[in-house]
């Protein structure tokens, strides 16, 4: 019987994750609640902490910030630490950021391009033409 019911309870109710964690209120009851928008798109809604990664709450209530990178458009070095200049899917301004703060796939996508611009440079300059190289988004 236990097994047909896991069974209903995993067909019935689909897992779902936040994604981010938006505002912060005490309830009528002075219960801690975080706004919260879902990994599937579906209504936004207030929930207790313990409806929520720990991570998470740690996070935002160390004024972390979470947001999608679309790709990266630049990098750079800084006092020896390798930065690049994000584009984000949720606002219109880039930002510097450090490795860390980067997705792994965003970071190899944008040099793997990097380095096909770089072999496309050199064989234009081993046919003796000249090459003007621009990057374009």
């Amino acid at each position: 019987m236990m097994q047909v019911v896991k069974l209903l309870d995993d067909a019935i109710y689909e897992s779902v994750e936040v994604e981010q964690i938006l505002d912060k209120r005490r309830d009528e009851k002075g219960v801690v609640e975080y706004l919260v928008k879902w990994s599937d798109d579906s209504e936004e809604s207030w929930e207790p902490a313990e409806n929520i990664g720990e991570d998470l709450v740690k996070d935002y209530e160390e004024g972390l910030e979470y947001g999608i990178a679309e790709r990266v458009v630049d990098k750079r070095e800084v006092n020896g630490t390798v930065e690049y200049l994000v584009q984000w899917a949720d606002s219109e301004r880039n930002t510097w950021e450090p490795v860390d703060n980067i997705a792994a796939d965003v970071i190899s996508e944008f040099e793997k391009l990097q380095e096909k611009k770089s072999q496309a440079s050199v064989q234009a300059t081993d046919n003796g033409s000249t090459t003007i190289n621009s990057v374009s988004p």
